[in-house]
C-alpha cells in the first residue's frame, strides 16, 4: 500500500511528505512527472511509473537472511563449551569419533579430517563455515538448531527437543471443560470481506492512500 502526492504541490507539502513517509515511517520516496510515491518495502515502480508489488521481494529477504544467518559468528571456546554441554564431547572427541568411522573399500571419507584439524583452530567459527553443517549433521543437529544457536550463543539450542505432556484431566490436552468458549458474548468484530469497500480519497493535504488488491 503505496501512498502519494499529486502534482503540482508545493515545496512545502513535498517537504512535508517526505518528513512524514521517509524519515518518520522508513518508506522509499520516487518522484514521477505526475506524482511524488511513498512506497512500502514491498513494492517497486512499475514500467508505468505506478507502485506495484516486488514478485521477487520474499526471495530478495530469504536471500538477505540467510547472508546474514552466515556471518554469526562464536569464538571456538564458545561452540567447544555447547556442544560439552550438549553431548558430553570436545573437539578432540569429534576428530577420534570421524577418524573411527568405518570406510567401505575405496569409499572417501565424509569429512576431511587435516581441514577439519586446520578448523577447529580458528579463533571465531563462523555460521557460514559449510564444517558447521557437515559437523553439526554428525552430532545430530538440525539446520534450525544450528542457526538458533550462533544466534544466541545459548547450549540448549543444540538439545534434543523436550516432548510435550499433553495430558490433562479432561483427557483432551489444554482445555479445560469449565472453560468458556472465547466468543462467548457480544462479538463485536467485523470479517473484513463483509465491510463495504471504501475508494481512496485525498487527504486535506493532498495525500492519497492507494491499496492494492
Amino acid at each position: 500500500m503505496s501512498y502519494n502526492l499529486q502534482k503540482p504541490y508545493t515545496e512545502k507539502q513535498k517537504a512535508d511528505f517526505i518528513v512524514k513517509y521517509n524519515h518518520n515511517k522508513g518508506l522509499l520516496i520516487n518522484e514521477t512527472d505526475t506524482a511524488l510515491y511513498a512506497l512500502e518495502v514491498n513494492e517497486i515502480m512499475g514500467e508505468d511509473n505506478t507502485p506495484v508489488i516486488n514478485p521477487r521481494y520474499e526471495a530478495e529477504q530469504a536471500q538477505k537472511e540467510a547472508e546474514r544467518i552466515a556471518l554469526l559468528n562464536l569464538t571456538a571456546a564458545d561452540v567447544e563449551r555447547a556442544i560439552y554441554k550438549a553431548k558430553g564431547i570436545d573437539f578432540d572427541d569429534i576428530i577420534t569419533m570421524i577418524e573411527a568411522m568405518p570406510l567401505s573399500e575405496g569409499q572417501e571419507p565424509q569429512i576431511d579430517i587435516k581441514a577439519l584439524k586446520i578448523e577447529l583452530k580458528a579463533n571465531n567459527f563462523y555460521r557460514g563455515n559449510p564444517y558447521i553443517d557437515t559437523v553439526g549433521t554428525l552430532l545430530g543437529f538440525t539446520k534450525q538448531q544450528l542457526d538458533e544457536f550462533f544466534e544466541t550463543n545459548d547450549y540448549t539450542k543444540l538439545l534434543p527437543p523436550a516432548e510435550e505432556d499433553t495430558s490433562s484431566p479432561s483427557g483432551i490436552s489444554g482445555v479445560s471443560p469449565n472453560a468458556p468458549e472465547e466468543n462467548e458474548g457480544v462479538n463485536n468484530e467485523v470479517n473484513d470481506s463483509e465491510a463495504p469497500e471504501t475508494p481512496a480519497a485525498p487527504t486535506s493535504d493532498g495525500e492519497t492512500e492507494e491499496v492494492e488488491e
